[in-house]
């Protein structure tokens, strides 16, 4: 079946497209492409049309699209007139498809008395089809004209057309008149230099395959089934996606641009070294206290000034510096690498434009130069009007810092109009980040509304859209709960002192009134992002020491429910065999959608098993098969196939309390998401009774995460997972995939750009991005992380590698009374 439809894709393209202008379609800027027919075109139930094929195909090849099916059964094109207006030109459309033809050259024999002409004359279809074109070349909207697909007896259509001018007696006697419309719209295309996608002889090349017939292609004689769908969209994707630009390999410094250089005015930048200027001087000292910066005279080859520091116990107040600009600017700040005695220590700052509503936080991730010589990191800040806007820079919790300088570089009006085009447009904002319950808060110790903000600053300008937010463990949660607990909200004496913040950070947070879910949700709402409220599959309870840490009470009251192994060992999982689990579980996304949520997501790579061989699993195995599995092999296809259908079982009640509460918002019909993360192959979720498709069949689900990173799954081995499986189970869907990357395990901005284009070469959606606010650094290569990571879905700079930077270093060849040389200070400490 494949050669043969791939075959067929040939001949259409070969035969069918005449016209010299090209359709041809680019990333970036989303278009309107109307399906304007009958009901060949026309949503039929269930049925996959060309449309959404379509959809699927042409966004996953680079062209953001949105498709609007015009097509109404028993049109022709006459029809077709009175409702050109609100059915096609309304919505104002870049590309319009025109498929019309069955009903014209229909000849209504079963009527009494019989027809003897067609519904449309040949001459006033040609007319009505010069019309559509005339008036859609004068809005500059491209057009593509397809002929109509041919029809076939079956005992209706005979018993209804079996008379003439048809001819019953021929396989072909169905398509008499038929021909000549098909004809018609072959020389119109040609007249007009339009574009055509031969439908009737792309059938007819494909039932000339050995084993294939035009019947394989059709549902009832007349309309295309699934299979004669994907054919047309087939030939219209290659017809309108751009051909990809070859991959570009990896880069090298040398043929790298710095992030600075990318501006027309780079030459033009401004250097501010002096930090002194900052207010208020009080907070400034050339000592080291608790409260206050400290000043340090620095030199570097190049240039010289005043920096101030802080230390890991600092609790100097906010600064500001006055920057006295007017006009669009980039903005970097010159970051110094601090050394814990003898090596790299973790380091970071806080800073903001007076205008922005929070902080953004800021790093250095350079190594040390030649003997342990400091050295500055220009870290880009964001851009901005200057006008009336200054900077701020503030503390973050047990991290050291030092600020040496701030660069501003001039914007040019093309360049501000086209960052402010990107920051608009929607097309490229494809990408999901994950926020684990717990990393968000602990190493920053948030005591107000504005240091929970400041986790999600970086992400404004971002692609990511989606954010999948996770409230803890299974039911373990940071938000005041009546269903779930807080993870250590018991305990006085913790296992870290990281776990010991975090309980204090969050019981302050709740005091205060402050819900840091609800929080989050705002946020990300204020950011035109998507928020999902997600679970994880496992999670109830740790091993020693967090035993009393990451511990669920839910868990703690119901031993009875406990995952067995097949060997009689009992595991720290609770089994979603036993209905309780299930539905506490689903009370806890209850509550939790009271934020505002756009949606739930349950994270099965976090973690398996969650069905073993304990009781509730087993009784109900031996009901539905009469068996006890502890006494059949583990590999007993029935265990899995009643484990896919218990998962399933949950995966419905998700769904169903997403409908409920979407009842009750002010927009009731709009869809509540529901995302999955999944496994790397479909052997790994059969293991675990992932049944996704199904999942997509019964329109559970809308997102998916393919996600490698699962123990006991094939994807730790392979480091990947299978993109073309999940963007063909998805293909004329309203699912989208998005493979996984994870913030804390990049091995470098090369192997990521590669990848990740990959991804997009084998149909993803999107790309995910498991805690991109937790990235260490690369396992080689100092290129800048998020100017490459934020923007992920720019599909062509991923290609073309144009969001990989050269990091801009300066070494200090003086820091205070330190000067750089062989001869190291610490080495007596």
């Amino acid at each position: 079946m494949i050669n043969s439809l791939a075959r067929t894709l040939r001949i259409v393209i070969a035969v069918g497209f005449v016209a010299t202008s090209t359709t041809t379609l680019f990333a970036q800027k989303l278009t309107t492409i109307v399906a304007f027919g009958d009901s060949t075109t026309a949503v039929r139930g269930n049925l996959k049309t060309y449309s959404r094929f379509l959809q699927t195909g042409l966004s996953r090849s680079d062209v953001p699209v949105r498709i609007v099916n015009a097509g109404i059964g028993g049109n022709n094109t006459q029809h077709a007139r009175a409702r050109f207006e609100k059915d096609v030109l309304s919505h104002d459309p870049d590309v319009v498809i025109i498929q019309f033809g069955i009903n014209d050259a229909a000849v209504d024999v079963w009527k009494t008395p019989p027809a003897t002409q067609p519904r449309i004359a040949l001459k006033e279809y040609e007319t009505n089809l010069r019309h559509f074109i005339t008036e859609l070349r004068k809005r500059n909207v491209k057009v593509i004209l397809m002929t109509p697909n041919p029809l076939r007896w079956t005992p209706k259509m005979l018993e209804m057309y079996g008379k003439p001018p048809y001819l019953p007696e021929e396989k072909d006697g169905f398509n008499v008149l038929l021909r000549e419309y098909s004809e018609a719209v072959r020389k119109i295309a040609k007249a007009e230099d339009v574009q055509l996608v031969d439908i009737d002889r792309a059938f007819d090349e494909f039932g000339k395959a050995n084993g294939e017939s035009v019947d394989d292609l059709l549902l009832d004689g007349i309309h295309p089934n699934e299979r004669g769908h994907r054919l047309i969209a087939d030939a219209l994707v290659s017809l309108l996606a751009p051909e990809k630009p070859p991959l570009k390999k990896p880069v090298s410094k040398k043929t790298t641009l710095s992030h600075p250089d990318q501006w027309q005015n780079a030459a033009e930048a401004e250097l501010i070294t002096d930090m002194t200027l900052c207010t208020p001087a009080d907070a400034l000292s050339d000592r080291r206290h608790h409260d206050k910066w400290k000043v340090f005279e620095y030199e570097t080859a190049d240039f010289s000034g005043k920096c101030v520091s802080i230390g890991r116990e600092s609790s100097a107040p906010d600064l500001t510096l006055k920057l006295g600009k007017k006009g669009w600017h980039a903005v970097y700040i010159g970051l110094s690498s601090i050394t814990d005695l003898v090596r790299p220590a973790k380091n970071n700052v806080e800073a903001k434009f007076t205008s922005d509503p929070a902080y953004t936080r800021l790093t250095n991730r350079q190594d040390l130069a030649a003997r342990r010589r400091d050295v500055l990191e220009e870290v880009f800040l964001g851009v901005v009007d200057l006008t009336d806007n200054d900077l701020q820079f503030s503390t973050v919790h047990q991290m050291p810092a030092r600020i040496h300088y701030v660069k501003t570089i001039p914007l040019n009006e093309e360049e501000v109009a086209a960052l402010l085009a990107d920051r608009a447009q929607t097309v490229t904002k494809t990408s999901v980040a994950t926020f684990d319950g717990y990393t968000w808060i602990h190493p920053f110790r948030p005591q107000n509304r504005a240091d929970l903000a400041a986790t999600f600053s970086a992400y404004r300008d971002s692609d990511f859209k989606t954010w999948w937010f996770q409230l803890g463990g299974a039911d373990l949660v940071h938000h005041p709960s009546q269903v779930g607990n807080l993870m250590g909200g018991h305990l006085d004496t913790f296992p870290r002192s990281v776990d010991r913040e975090y309980v204090e950070s969050v019981r302050h947070l709740h005091q205060q009134g402050i819900d840091p879910l609800k929080v989050a949700a705002e946020e990300a709402h204020a950011q035109n992002a998507e928020f999902f409220v997600c679970l994880r599959a496992a999670g109830w309870k740790a091993a020693p020491p967090w035993e009393e840490f990451f511990m669920s009470d839910f868990y703690e009251a119901h031993p009875e429910w406990r995952c067995i192994d097949h060997d009689g060992t009992p595991t720290m999982h609770l089994s979603y065999a036993a209905e309780e689990v299930q539905d506490h579980l689903i009370e806890v996304y209850r509550e939790a959608l009271k934020c505002g949520a756009d949606g739930a997501g349950f994270l099965f790579h976090r973690g398996m098993p969650m069905i073993l061989w304990e009781e509730p699993f087993c009784q109900r195995f031996i009901k539905e098969f009469g068996e006890d599995p502890r006494k059949l092999a583990e590999d007993d296809p029935r265990v899995f196939q009643l484990r896919a259908k218990i998962v399933t079982e949950f995966i419905r009640k998700i769904r169903a309390v997403l409908d409920e509460t979407a009842a009750t918002r002010d927009d009731p019909k709009k869809r509540l998401k529901l995302a999955v993360s999944t496994f790397s192959t479909p052997a790994d979720n059969k293991n675990f009774g992932l049944d996704v498709e199904r999942w997509i069949e019964e329109d559970l689900i809308d997102q998916i995460g393919i996600a490698w990173f699962a123990y006991y799954t094939s994807g730790l081995r392979t480091k990947t997972g299978d993109t073309p499986y999940y963007a063909k189970i998805t293909e004329g869907t309203n699912v989208k995939i998005f493979p996984f990357y994870v913030g804390w395990k990049m091995k470098s901005a090369e192997v990521l750009q590669q990848s990740v284009a990959r991804d997009y070469d084998h149909g993803a959606d999107g790309i995910a991005v498991w805690d991109p606010n937790q990235f260490v650094k690369w396992e080689s290569g100092k290129h800048p992380y998020w100017p490459l990571v934020s923007k992920l879905g720019h599909r062509q700079q991923v290609r073309n590698g144009s969001l990989i930077y050269t990091p801009v270093t300066t070494p200090l060849t003086r820091l205070g009374e330190n000067h750089y040389s062989r001869w190291y200070p610490n080495t007596g400490f």
